[in-house]
């Protein structure tokens, strides 16, 4: 059975509690992303901010650019472990509302970010015997 080791993303990028939210966004501009892990100066996992939490607390209420990260992230933080199994990491995502969870290690140590795309195309193509090549090495249709 896979666990969320098996498809998590462990090159993540994070900014810190203390990055001003203009910061954050060039982050997610030039990293191609709308979710970040927040940490604190130690590494550990405080929250996380998405490109919603920017329009919605930074833009549409007329806060500053130099704003800082953890004064409008969300600091409730969905949460699996590396070991736990596919299936129910998927429930997780369903249960919480969530389509990304931050992953932690069994000492709760931040690790990666896994996404419903990754969970889903992991039960789905969990072989590439089940795809059929229509081009290029990597093209595939389902």
């Amino acid at each position: 059975m896979s666990q969320c080791q098996d498809v998590m993303r462990s090159a993540v990028v994070v900014c810190r509690e203390t990055d001003p939210v203009e910061w954050v966004a060039a982050l997610m501009r030039d990293f191609d992303v709308t979710f970040l892990p927040v940490t604190d100066r130690n590494g550990t996992l405080v929250g996380v901010i998405t490109a919603r939490d920017l329009v919605a607390r930074v833009v549409a209420e007329g806060r500053s650019a130099s704003t800082e990260a953890r004064e409008v992230m969300t600091r409730r933080v969905a949460l699996c472990r590396t070991d736990d199994a596919l299936r129910d990491v998927e429930e997780m995502m369903v249960a919480s509302g969530r389509s990304r969870l931050a992953v932690v290690d069994a000492n709760g140590a931040f690790v990666g970010v896994v996404e419903l795309g990754d969970v889903v195309l992991s039960g789905r193509f969990a072989s590439r015997r089940d795809l059929e090549p229509v081009g290029a090495a990597d093209e595939f249709r389902i």
